[in-house]
């Protein structure tokens, strides 16, 4: 089955055929075509693990430019089956690169790794940013991390502050949109003021505001522009 996906200048192409690429059809290259990854080929970042020909639902993003940003499955080599059988590869000026994969520490965050991807997203210009789920073995939470300079960097997690007095409890439900250095996402939210009516927001992030996160819209305000 293939599945195309779409984004202003570029075109992907992922099929789940077995040993099937992945291409990318560049527009503005005057209809180059160029092969990111295929069941089999040597998986960046790894030793010896390969990329499965199973490939994973979720889809696969793309910026203008061409660069990628996808979940894999991973088969031979240093793969354990349940524990790094996956992981988020990026392409920058044609380069596949490993991101993040299960098993690895989670940055930011000390003693616990990553257990599930959740969320991927590239925007247009190719900022790239996840939502993952951590554990340090005796406890779980969410977290949001972005791309930095070939890195996972955190940016959200379990305990941050949104405005005096409420802090995220999780940051589990869904990323809605990433933009540049930007994410607006729903979370579950705590406090001594925060009660069962009031404790889901969709909340944004925004990496150069002194507060960097703050309420879009909170369950159990008054929608703006309706009577009541």
């Amino acid at each position: 089955m293939l599945r195309l996906l779409r984004s202003g200048a570029a075109v992907v192409l992922a099929a789940t055929l077995a040993s099937s690429p992945v291409l990318i059809h560049d527009a503005a290259a005057q209809f180059r075509k160029r092969v990111v990854m295929y069941g089999g080929m040597n998986a960046p970042g790894t030793t010896g693990a390969t990329f499965s020909t199973s490939f994973p639902g979720s889809p696969i993003g793309i910026a203008d430019n061409g660069d990628v940003f996808f979940k894999g499955y991973l088969e031979g080599g240093d793969t354990q089956s349940g524990v790094n059988d996956t992981g988020l590869w990026f392409t920058r000026d044609e380069e596949l690169s490993l991101l993040a994969r299960l098993g690895d520490p989670a940055p930011g965050l000390t003693g616990f790794t990553y257990v599930d991807f959740v969320n991927e997203y590239i925007d247009l210009d190719g900022g790239i940013a996840f939502l993952a789920q951590v554990s340090n073995g005796s406890a779980s939470q969410h977290a949001i991390f972005f791309e930095e300079g070939g890195a996972a960097a955190l940016k959200v997690t379990r305990g941050d502050d949104i405005e005096p007095g409420i802090t995220l409890f999780s940051t589990a439900l869904q990323v809605f949109a990433v933009i540049g250095d930007k994410a607006v996402f729903s979370a579950g939210v705590d406090g001594a003021s925060v009660t069962s009516s009031n404790n889901v927001g969709l909340v944004l992030y925004d990496d150069d505001a002194p507060d960097n996160l703050s309420f879009v819209a909170r369950e159990g305000d008054a929608m703006p522009g309706v009577p009541g």
